[in-house]
């Protein structure tokens, strides 16, 4: 998946609450956070 930062973010966030039901906390979105790469060519 490619997107800004935010939008990946977002959809990692939303995937892991609807597919596996965690709660959308600020801890959640730091570990999810860590585990993002940059893009590569």
């Amino acid at each position: 998946m490619s997107g800004t930062e935010d939008e990946v973010l977002d959809a990692a966030v939303q995937h892991a609450v609807s597919a596996h039901g965690h709660s959308n906390s600020p801890e959640l979105r730091d570990q999810l956070r860590s585990m993002l790469k940059e893009e590569s060519d």
